[in-house]
């Protein structure tokens, strides 16, 4: 079995979806995706982990 290690939590923004009103909604333009890996780098960042140790995400 393997190993799995929780170091920190950070949330992303949210907000309600309007895809008919992209301009109500602030979010629209950010892939989810990306705001993820900023979530994770940040984290990488803030615990000093160097980064080829991580095998998955």
């Amino acid at each position: 079995m393997r190993k799995v290690v929780i170091l920190d939590y950070l949330r992303s923004p949210f907000s309600r979806s309007r895809p008919q009103q992209p301009e109500r909604d602030k979010f629209n333009p950010l892939r989810m995706d990306h705001v993820a890996a900023e979530l994770v780098k940040t984290i990488v960042e803030r615990k000093k982990i160097d980064p080829p140790e991580i095998d998955e995400v």
